[in-house]
């Protein structure tokens, strides 16, 4: 009980700590997220400034003179102003169309050929601005990114006469990535930030970072600000996340569980083809501090309340657990059948309401259950004082579900003999009703009407016998869903109609035969008398003597006489 009543609390507990430490470290996500945009939104303002400024300063009259080579010096001039006045550019020079330096902010890189730089070939190839990576520049000089702007001669058809090209210096670059706050402190060893570019080279992090690390993958020509890979790197898969989708997320490294925030500058007009992506790094757990404070205090008024509980439910348990017990024995041995059993507590609260209930409900239902019992019991002893067989179906599936009654005496087999012998009813059904019971069946249940048929069936004594089967249709849902009827044993009815035809035919063939047995006898008989009497009166005309006469009268008497009970005979033999 002890345990139920605390599995809630550690439960809750449980859920409260993991949704507070939830929303402390979505709290630290979302703002490290906001400071990693507004960071790289006032790096992409910085690039977004500088380029359109030297795109407004390609567009100056003064600019116009980089055909000439700059003769008066006036670029120079212009450039070094520039060049001192926004304090980010390391150089600042326009090139003519030879590849030669003719004005700069530095005046020693006047005279500089520039003709292998990538930058200047991209920009008099293509007319269009050209930003380069973070590299040094090998003929310049300087670390920074490289600005460069077709210069267009004023009044012709896109005619490029010059590259203007302007050095971002890098430390800018450093400087606004460290100013970043990722901590109260600023930037510390659990909480910095980091640019790095789309192959994981670092362009700019905190001193202790760029101290800790070694040159892990040094390019020889490309000169890097830094040549070394930031361990992220390490990981192709945690690379291209942090490189294209903002976010933050959570990796282990080492022992440390760390939060990694990126922004990359593909959400940012001006720099987003740079590929790079800034990564604000912070230490979960140090993030976390608060709320393991939070967890050792909730620890703590744990612990008291599962006192306090343990000692609430000790006294409980002596009020209410005996009750409790004696009801759980109770409904045990009602799940066993055993409804003769009462139960009562001697309280006045819910568990002594809640155990009458309980007993009323037994009352009831040991009522319902003898109820049930009894008519069970009266129609058990209607069917079996019927002598017929009681049997259900249902179609889909085909299965007998009830077959009872006087089986054995009607079929002379038991139930269970014929159920086994269901897969194979043919057997039991002369071959020449086969049709007719499943005429019967298919009819009954397509139509949904009542039928009947007559068939014999193998009787467990080895005979056959005529049995009859009315069957009746089960409907759900306007549909026909089962069978069921009774089967009467027809045997002796069936015999003695056979029997009465039998008689009936012998009889039939008896009259016919005295028909013409009388038929032959009134013939046979009837011609020789009528011969007779023609012979006896021709013999009276003959005859003289009385005595004579006399004798011939009486024989035409005597014949006439046979004569009439011939015919008395045969309209007797009519009748």
């Amino acid at each position: 009980m002890l345990v139920v009543a605390l599995t809630p609390l550690m439960v809750f507990g449980a859920l409260a700590y993991f949704k507070s430490r939830e929303t402390v470290i979505n709290q630290v996500g979302e703002r490290l997220q906001a400071a990693s945009l507004l960071a790289m939104s006032q790096i992409d303002r910085t690039f977004g400034f500088s380029l359109e400024n030297i795109r407004s300063w390609a567009d100056l009259d003064t600019l116009q003179a980089v055909e000439r080579g700059d003769p008066e010096g006036s670029i120079s001039h212009m450039l070094g102003d520039y060049q001192k006045a926004y304090g980010v550019y390391n150089t600042l020079v326009a090139v003519d169309e030879d590849a030669s330096v003719v004005a700069a902010g530095d005046p020693a890189l006047l005279g500089v050929s520039v003709t292998s730089a990538d930058w200047y070939k991209r920009v008099m190839a293509s007319g269009k601005p050209y930003m380069a990576p973070l590299r040094y520049d090998s003929d310049l000089g300087g670390y920074g990114v490289s600005l460069a702007v077709p210069i267009f001669k004023k009044y012709s058809d896109g005619y490029i006469i010059g590259v203007l090209k302007a050095s971002l210096d890098w430390r800018e670059l450093l400087q606004q990535v460290t100013a970043i706050e990722v901590v109260p402190e600023g930037q510390v060893p659990d909480g910095y930030a980091v640019l790095i570019d789309s192959e994981g080279y670092i362009l700019a992090a905190p001193d202790f970072i760029l101290f800790s690390m070694e040159s892990t993958l040094p390019e020889a020509g490309m000169a890097r600000v830094y040549d070394s890979r930031w361990w992220v790197a390490e990981n192709p898969m945690l690379l291209d996340r942090v490189l294209k989708r903002p976010g933050h997320r959570y990796i282990r490294r080492g022992n440390d569980e760390l939060m990694l925030v990126n922004m990359p500058a593909s959400e940012f007009r001006y720099i987003g083809k740079t590929g790079w992506s800034l990564v604000l790094v912070r230490n979960a757990k140090s993030a976390l501090q608060d709320i393991e404070y939070i967890r050792e205090r909730a620890f703590l008024i744990g612990i008291i309340t599962v006192l306090l509980i343990g000692l609430v439910a000790y006294i409980m348990s002596r009020q209410i657990g005996s009750p409790i017990t004696r009801l759980s024995r109770w409904a045990e041995q009602l799940s066993h059948g055993s409804l003769d059993s009462n139960i009562s507590l001697r309280s006045n609260d819910e568990l002594a309401q809640l155990a009458s209930a309980l007993d009323n409900m037994r009352r009831n239902l040991k009522k319902y259950l003898d109820e049930l019992f009894d008519s069970k019991e009266r129609y058990q002893s209607i069917i079996s004082s019927i002598d017929c067989v009681v049997w259900e179906a249902h179609i889909n599936p085909l299965k007998v579900t009830l077959l009872s009654g006087q089986v054995d005496h009607v079929l002379g087999r038991s139930p269970d003999q014929v159920l086994s012998h269901l897969d194979s009813w043919q057997s039991l059904v002369h071959s020449d009703h086969h049709s007719l019971l499943i005429d019967a069946c298919t009819t009954a249940i397509e139509r949904g009407t009542d039928t009947y048929v007559e068939f014999k069936f193998l009787h467990g004594n080895g005979n056959w016998m005529w049995v009859k089967a009315l069957i009746s249709v089960t409907i759900e849902d306007l549909g026909v869903v089962g069978l069921r009827g009774v089967v009467v044993d027809i045997n002796d009815i069936v015999i003695a109609a056979e029997e009465m035809a039998e008689a009936r035919d012998i009889a039939l063939k008896t009259a016919e035969d005295k028909s013409r047995f009388m038929a032959i006898v009134s013939h046979e008989i009837r011609t020789p008398i009528n011969g007779m009497l023609g012979m006896l009166d021709m013999l009276s005309g003959q005859a003289g003597v009385d005595e004579q006469q006399q004798t011939l009268s009486m024989a035409k008497r005597s014949g006439r006489n046979l004569l009439a009970l011939v015919d008395e005979v045969m309209d007797f033999s009519r009748l």
